[in-house]
């Protein structure tokens, strides 16, 4: 099905009563319009515009309303609302005439009560293009698109589910994205409308093309999150929770089930704790008294990692980016890693992920590097804060190294990619059985110009990944199993990921790109398993640069709260 059968062009149209005086304004697709005007009671419909996409309708309807607003209410003749509506259209430089003739609306059939309740039951606490509601629909429910089309129009206009244009002006005048809040939109022919220069969000384009001539639907769930209940038992979980964890765990059920408790809370667990472990209980807590539940990670690998760790029913699960498709739904928000990318300094992406949270909802931040503007919200007690500084298998975080070769990244040596003492470093822990390193590089040029130098150097094969590398998952999992014992990575490999028998150099430490929080999670990639709790870091640099001392001071501090 092609997502143009979804979204119409919509008719501004007045609504006349039995005595030909003019009811109100509203835009919609004729069906829909007059499906609602004939249970309003409503006898005829005057078009006073041809169909435009949905943003345009929407300025046309609230042009002509103030101008009625401001010339004596809904008592105006119906030729003089039709005279509005052409100067509007003229305002904005369109052609004016209307050839549509007016339409009773005696008899037009309402929608099926057994779909509008399907599409109320799919669309609370979502925010969801047309297309996307066939997709969201209840299980078992056969949706039809011209049927969607018209019940969804015939609920927007009897209120019971809420609408706007995708892409919509501001009061500025300027275009801006109603999904993301992105004001970066683009004009590009469009298959729905056929306008050459339709108006459309390239930011969230991935969650399905937010144009000025589609709707977004939504319905915000606004019932009041239940009482917690108090825990019945031991937390669960396929494996034990250390005694670390079960304090950490503790602490938050406790925040969690004090209504009068600060209503965020951050989990500041260092690099391999287990947070996942740790906040499973809580999320079985929640569910358990009937909250809904947003489990939401800047990083698609983390939910596929969690979801297997996780409880589900009544739990979602979702990047930054999903949780978009959502209003005011949840109860309990647990955002893992705020401080990561793309999250982090996107005002507009929190500012989606905060309209998924249910008004007094809680928030639970879980993190191994909270940004000062956590932490300082945490220092004003805004922000419940619980410290996990143990790996759950009770070793130390391995404390950074620093590595600074004289003369290095000098301009020779910067076009050989690496420092023969690190190739050194390198040759000498790849002689002990399964041990394999991950190297990380500020820049894709510099991760596979490292890549060819240390595969000049090594007696062992040499990959590399970014962001964009087709073959990004292969690589990843032969390092994984062992058949792959050195893997060049940029900071796509920062976070979210667990190898065994690891040891981790981070190449060019002091370049801008990495800044301490990300040097931590780089260095938070070693030592992480049981069976190899002790494994080495690395960084290597022309110069210990502030973010670098700043990174090691960090863990140590973190190894002694942890005693």
């Amino acid at each position: 099905m092609k997502e143009d059968l979804y979204d119409p062009l919509e008719t501004v149209y007045a609504g006349l009563d039995r005595q030909g005086r003019v009811a109100g304004v509203w835009t919609g697709e004729p069906a829909a319009v007059a499906a609602w005007a004939s249970a309003q009671g409503l006898a005829r419909l005057r078009p006073l515009t041809y169909p435009v996409p949905v943003a345009l309708a929407e300025e046309l309807v609230a042009a002509v309303r103030r101008r009625l607003k401001s010339g004596g209410g809904g008592g105006r003749e119906v030729e003089d609302l039709a005279s509005l509506a052409r100067q509007e259209l003229r305002h904005r430089g369109l052609p004016a005439r209307v050839r549509l003739e007016e339409r009773g609306v005696a008899g037009e059939g309402l929608p099926p009560a057994g779909l509008r309740e399907a599409l109320r039951a799919t669309l609370l606490g979502k925010r969801l293009l047309a297309a996307e509601v066939l997709r969201f629909r209840p299980a078992g429910e056969a949706l039809f698109p011209e049927a969607v089309s018209l019940a969804l129009g015939f609920l927007r206009l009897s209120g019971e589910i809420e609408s706007e244009a995708a892409v919509g002006r501001d009061g500025d005048g300027a275009w801006r994205c109603r999904r993301c809040g992105s004001a970066r939109i683009q004009e590009a022919p469009c298959a729905n409308c056929g306008d050459p220069a339709c108006p459309v969000c390239p930011d969230c384009a991935l969650l399905g093309e937010a144009r000025a001539c589609r709707r977004l639907y939504f319905l915000p769930d606004r019932r009041p999150c239940p009482e917690v209940m108090a825990p019945a038992g031991a937390a669960t979980g396929e494996r034990p929770l250390t005694a670390a964890q079960r304090r950490a765990a503790g602490a938050l059920l406790a925040w969690l089930c004090d209504p009068g408790a600060p209503a965020e809370a951050l989990l500041w667990a260092v690099c391999g704790a287990g947070k996942t472990a740790v906040v499973r209980p809580v999320v079985e807590q929640a569910l358990a008294s009937g909250w809904r539940v947003l489990y939401a990670s800047p990083r698609r690998q983390v939910i596929r990692q969690v979801a297997s760790e996780l409880p589900r029913g009544g739990l979602t699960l979702a990047t930054a980016h999903q949780a978009l498709r959502h209003q005011e739904a949840f109860d309990l928000m647990v955002l893992d890693e705020p401080d990561a990318y793309p999250y982090r300094g996107n005002s507009l992406l929190r500012a989606g992920v905060r309209r998924a949270a249910k008004a007094g909802a809680r928030w639970l931040y879980l993190t191994a590097t909270p940004d000062p503007e956590l932490l300082a919200r945490v220092e004003s007690g805004a922000v419940h804060r619980v410290l996990l500084p143990r790996r759950f298998h009770g070793h130390p975080a391995p404390v950074p190294r620093l590595l600074t070769p004289t003369g290095w990244p000098g301009e020779e040596t910067r076009r050989q990619g690496i420092p023969l003492l690190a190739a050194e470093v390198i040759a000498a822990r790849l002689e002990q059985v399964n041990r394999r390193f991950l190297v990380f590089t500020p820049t894709v040029a510099l991760c596979h110009r490292s890549r060819a130098e240390l595969a000049r150097r090594l007696p062992v094969p040499v990959g590399a990944v970014d962001a964009g590398s087709p073959e990004r998952e292969e690589l990843v999992s032969a390092f994984r199993r062992g058949d792959l014992r050195v893997l060049v990575s940029t900071s796509v490999l920062e976070r979210g990921v667990t190898f065994p028998f690891v040891d981790v150099v981070v190449l060019y430490a002091d370049h801008p790109l990495f800044d301490q929080v990300s040097l931590l999670q780089m260095a938070g990639r070693a030592g992480r398993t049981p069976d190899d709790p002790a494994g080495e870091v690395w960084f290597v640099a022309g110069e210990v640069t502030p973010e670098m001392g700043a990174a090691r001071e960090w863990v140590q501090a973190l190894n002694e709260a942890a005693g």
